[in-house]
């Protein structure tokens, strides 16, 4: 089984790159202005259905008072406010030189995904446990994941604003302010 997933795994990270590359192959003949812009760990839902992303989860968890089970919380990510990769889309699509180009955006920054959901407890003042090591690591789980911010920069101009622990405090305060906070 855990072949199985990594092979999964593999295979789904080919499909993202080929994806890219065909879309690049078809705008570009005939040329026409195109860029793929990659945005690292962002406070926002998930792509797959039923499932939330880390963030939003852990934040639901603290404000409901519950326990929240995560692995070791080792692997390091790259997490980017939402309102900053909106900003990027922008800058990147006002760029001059950016056709063809794939380009991240992130902070640069990578932070433990332990130390992310301890911030998070502090700032909501959770009741609940962070349950560290109660889940396993995912079969062929990156360790470490951050953008190349410097590279962005330097091609559209922008870089992200918001802090990490400013973002936090904003996603709380948003999440907070909804009728049922804890779904």
């Amino acid at each position: 089984r855990s072949l199985g997933l990594q092979l999964i795994h593999f295979l789904y990270i080919v499909h993202l790159l080929e994806s890219s590359n065909h879309l690049h192959l078809k705008i570009l003949s005939p040329p026409a202005p195109a860029s793929t812009l990659r945005s690292n760990s962002c406070a926002c839902r998930s792509p797959k259905p039923g499932e939330v992303s880390l963030i939003p989860a852990a934040i639901r968890a603290a404000l409901a008072g519950e326990d929240f089970p995560i692995t070791r919380g080792e692997q390091r990510r790259d997490f980017i406010f939402v309102g900053d990769v909106v900003e990027g889309f922008l800058a990147a699509a006002a760029a001059p030189d950016v056709d063809g180009e794939s380009l991240d955006l992130g902070t640069g920054q990578a932070y433990a995904v332990r130390e992310v959901v301890e911030r998070i407890w502090a700032m909501a003042k959770a009741t609940g446990r962070i349950r560290a090591g109660a889940l396993p690591y995912r079969p062929g789980e990156v360790m470490y994941l951050a953008a190349d911010a410097d590279r962005t920069a330097r091609l559209t101009g922008w870089r992200a604003e918001i802090g990490l622990d400013e973002g936090l405090r904003q996603t709380i305060e948003w999440i907070r302010g909804k009728p049922n906070p804890a779904t």
